[in-house]
């Protein structure tokens, strides 16, 4: 039984990922090499299907058979997902929507009920201020000045 063997570049090419994405995630994950083969001056890695494997769930696709299907890659999935992700948005921006409506209303609210409470205090600080200012003789300059208090 001979295992399939993959390459980064191999690995790239199913998961539609830059190779050092794929390297990245293989150090990550502390996946061991299953094989290096000389070519020439260059040391090629090779992984085995565990390591397909846990890049197949970290990219979220789906292996069927030898071929990997992703979200992406079809177009039936790609509309699909786009049409939910779309009225899932659409829905979000509604409901926000809603709640900014709704605070603004609050707002509106507290608005008027400070002026409310702005015109009543007021009315109970006007009869002070024209008592206080009935009481205060209007003197003119020098008898205020040379007056005996």
């Amino acid at each position: 039984m001979t295992k399939k063997l993959y390459t980064i570049k191999d690995l790239a090419d199913q998961f539609g990922k830059s190779k050092q994405a794929i390297r990245n995630a293989i150090k990550k994950a502390d996946l061991p090499v299953t094989n290096r083969k000389q070519t020439g001056k260059l040391t090629v890695l090779e992984y085995d299907e565990k390591t397909f494997n846990y890049l197949a769930t970290k990219y979220h696709t789906e292996i069927t058979g030898q071929s990997v299907a992703t979200a992406d890659q079809s177009d039936t999935g790609k509309v699909s997902g786009n049409e939910l992700a779309l009225t899932a948005l659409t829905t979000q921006l509604d409901e926000l929507n809603k709640q900014l409506q709704v605070k603004d209303d609050q707002i509106k609210e507290l608005h008027t009920l400070l002026d409310q409470a702005q015109k009543l205090q007021l009315t109970h600080q006007q009869p002070e201020l024209l008592a206080d200012s009935s009481k205060t003789d209007k003197k003119g300059f020098f008898s205020r000045l040379f007056s005996r208090n």
